[in-house]
């Protein structure tokens, strides 16, 4: 992700080629949060899955208390799936995710297409 050319963060789609799925994840800098970056990255890429990979199934993990960031895979048109108990390590803790996804008549339908 870049503003003004300058690098403020990543997005990578990650896909499982035989089911047709993927996983989106970011990585934002804390000066770019609540930007609209991080929306308008994923909206791009939400296209490209759906539309040029014709993925049936994108999904999203997040940390169980990163609110913002559930809230905002919500205004997406994610939809809560549940609580993934002790899902990943990080630091040398197990933490519980969130686990969200969507489909791709989801995304079209809020498209208008």
């Amino acid at each position: 992700m870049e503003v003004g050319g300058k690098a403020v963060g990543w997005i990578a789609l990650l896909v499982d080629w035989q089911n047709q799925i993927a996983e989106i994840a970011t990585w934002l800098g804390r000066p770019y949060w609540s930007s609209g970056v991080n929306r308008e990255a994923k909206s791009l890429v939400l296209d490209y899955g759906f539309g040029s990979l014709n993925l049936q199934r994108i999904e999203s993990i997040t940390h169980v208390e990163n609110i913002k960031a559930q809230r905002g895979l919500e205004k997406l048109g994610f939809v809560r799936e549940g609580v993934l108990r002790r899902y990943r390590k990080v630091k040398g803790w197990h933490w519980d995710m969130v686990m969200y996804s969507l489909l791709p008549e989801e995304w079209w339908q809020r498209q208008g297409s």
